[in-house]
């Protein structure tokens, strides 16, 4: 005890004689190593002697973190218009439905053409630990004074002879001027759908539970009063929806028919005509993201939703083939037929190369991009199978499937076999395939047998023939 405390002195008079940077790093260092339980007794010691010498003093403090204001301002400006926004950006225009970017132009054309040098200069500011009732005080603020100079300069420009289309130019396109003019009375519009939108607090599953018959009588009287608001009334709703088929049931049981062409003659059109518009959005956005790694997860989200809404017209629309829906469902199907037939057709072989077994005396292989390509197609292939009921891809589905069902379960076997007889470089390789081949069988079987393939997998890892290899 005697000698610790002797060696603690000397570390003492060492570390005293360091510059002062020099003992804070030491400092960090030595407690960051705590935190993370990587002390050993030699270091402790250190830290002892080196608090010795520091009694009253801390490491230096991280500095705050700033955040900008400008896009918690943006958000806060447009609040009124989030129960009106798409959740993706729309094709074309749908009234009462914006488009995520097009608030984003908006916002870029104020800033250029509205604001004031004070107001960017409050909006470009960084602030620590923003609160969310200064931001929308802040916000309103702005409002005050931008919502009028709008009002403005739109009355001028409009006043001028092909003052629509200056307008448009001006802010990137005649989209996202349309989406300008339902800003500016978005609150209006959220105004007055607000007593029973904050009746639904949760999720609405279906109009015959208690909860949807009530929002239904109000929903009913609200149509009554403001016919000519409908546009606004279903687009505000949407959000509410377990299921997009909701806003189709609302449209024919306000309509009293489920027949298009009787509900297209109707103040209810807008919302198979907002379905639709979303469904075009959904498309263009899959081909947008397909091919890209890092927008795959976004293709994949519009492959689910276009399946959700076009199940909804489906199932709960009559779609006589001379409605001008029909014929714009039709070409949505034939396109979406079209693209899915291109992206699946190579899974199978995709997945035997990523698969396959290296040649007698050869290492085990794993081709990272070939593995990307064929995970991509398996989760391609797996909506896909799921939408073959109401799209044209039911002869490449069958034959895709055969395909896998002839190969999917021989790579398998092969894959848990080569684990277990796997040694050296082998090893890792043959995790990594196996990973990957356990993902192939969530999208391609099932969870079960991707589970029990991945138990297998373990089993054949500690083979006692491995555990002697290694």
């Amino acid at each position: 005890m005697k000698s610790a405390e002797e060696l603690k002195e000397k570390l003492s008079l060492y570390l005293a004689s360091l510059s002062e940077s020099a003992q804070q790093l030491l400092l960090r260092t030595l407690k960051k190593n705590m935190a993370s339980g990587d002390m050993d007794p030699s270091s402790q010691l250190i830290l002892e002697a080196l608090e010795k010498v520091l009694p009253d003093q801390e490491p230096e403090a991280t500095p705050p973190v700033k955040v900008a204001l400008d896009p918690l301002l943006k958000d806060a400006f447009f609040s009124t218009a989030k129960p009106f926004t798409a959740p993706l950006n729309l094709a074309s225009k749908s009234e009462g439905r914006l488009s995520p970017d097009s608030l984003d132009s908006i916002w870029v054309w104020i800033k250029r053409d509205i604001a004031q040098p004070e107001h960017l200069a409050l909006i470009d500011q960084e602030i620590v630990e923003p609160d969310k009732s200064e931001i929308q005080t802040k916000a309103e603020q702005l409002k005050s004074v931008f919502l009028p100079k709008i009002s403005q300069v739109t009355k001028k420009i409009l006043s001028e002879l092909g003052g629509e289309q200056k307008m448009a130019n001006q802010l990137g396109s005649r989209e996202i001027y349309e989406d300008l003019r339902d800003f500016m009375v978005s609150k209006e519009k959220a105004m007055a759908l607000q007593p029973f939108l904050k009746r639904i607090d949760q999720p609405l599953v279906s109009w015959g539970s208690p909860q949807g018959e009530e929002v239904y009588a109000h929903i009913r009287k609200f149509v009554q009063q403001f016919p000519m608001q409908t546009a606004w009334l279903f687009s505000g709703l949407t959000s509410k929806f377990a299921d997009p088929k909701l806003l189709v049931q609302l449209a024919t049981k306000l309509a009293g028919s489920e027949d298009a062409v009787q509900i297209g003659a109707t103040v209810y059109a807008p919302a198979i005509t907002q379905i639709l518009v979303e469904m075009e959005a959904h498309i263009f956005q899959f081909k947008a993201k397909v091919n890209d790694p890092e927008g795959l997860d976004q293709a994949l989200y519009s492959l689910a939703e276009w399946r959700k809404l076009v199940r909804a017209v489906d199932s709960e629309l009559e779609m006589p083939v001379q409605c001008p829906w029909a014929k714009s469902l039709s070409a949505m199907k034939t396109e979406m037929s079209d693209i899915l037939e291109k992206e699946i057709s190579s899974v199978a072989g995709l997945i035997r190369k990523a698969l396959r077994a290296p040649k007698e005396g050869a290492q085990e292989s794993a081709d990272e991009n070939l593995l990307q390509d064929a995970t991509r197609a398996a989760q391609i292939f797996h909506h896909a199978e799921r939408m073959k009921d109401s799209l044209a891809i039911n002869e490449i589905v069958r034959k895709v499937r055969k395909e896998l069902d002839q190969t999917f379960e021989l790579l398998t076997k092969s894959l848990v076999e080569r684990t277990r007889n796997a040694e050296g470089h082998d090893v890792e390789t043959c995790k990594t395939l196996g990973d990957a081949a356990a993902i192939f069988a969530t999208h391609l079987v099932d969870d079960d047998y991707a589970n029990s393939f991945r138990r297998q997998l373990r089993a054949a890892a500690s083979s006692p023939e491995l555990k002697a290899a290694g």
